[in-house]
């Protein structure tokens, strides 16, 4: 958890914008919240369906939905969401008129992921202390990978 989800029209996202966008949100959150990389998800839905905002066409839009946990101060989700909008807008070479980002926030109890119901925020060393050894191995290597692909990226 968090998981991201973002919807927009087939062609408009190239799968390596999607690949930037998805590494920019795990990024984000995890500089603003301080939330492990590994807990985050990205997952696009480019559907060919048709939406309408006042009753008019408005497909030209990237909707982003993320659920978060809950207990977070109102600033932080306000930066969390700014960061998001405006990332994902220059990646996706759009207007950030035409990123729209809702956050959903859920508690601690409501989620589980790696097997165990997800940890209250600031609790993470505890939670992942608790994980039986290969996942921790797993997760551990997967920060690893992450670590060394956000370096490449800000070297480009």
């Amino acid at each position: 958890m968090p998981n991201y989800v973002i919807t927009s029209k087939p062609g408009l996202l190239c799968d390596e914008k999607k690949d930037r966008i998805a590494r920019q949100i795990t990024d984000i959150h995890t500089e603003i919240t301080g939330a492990p990389g590994y807990f985050a998800q990205v997952i696009f839905h480019d559907e060919p369906c048709r939406r309408y905002v006042n009753g008019v066409l408005a497909d030209a839009q990237i909707w982003i939905r993320g659920d978060i946990r809950a207990g977070r101060p109102a600033e932080l989700r306000s930066q969390l969401v700014e960061r998001i909008m405006t990332g994902v807008a220059r990646i996706a070479e759009v207007p950030e008129t035409d990123v729209w980002v809702f956050l959903d926030n859920l508690e601690s109890s409501d989620m589980s992921i790696y097997g165990q119901l997800l940890a209250e925020p600031g609790k993470e060393r505890e939670w992942f202390a608790s994980l039986p050894a290969e996942v921790q191995d797993r997760l551990s290597k997967a920060g690893q990978a992450t670590l060394r692909n956000s370096a490449s990226d800000n070297r480009n």
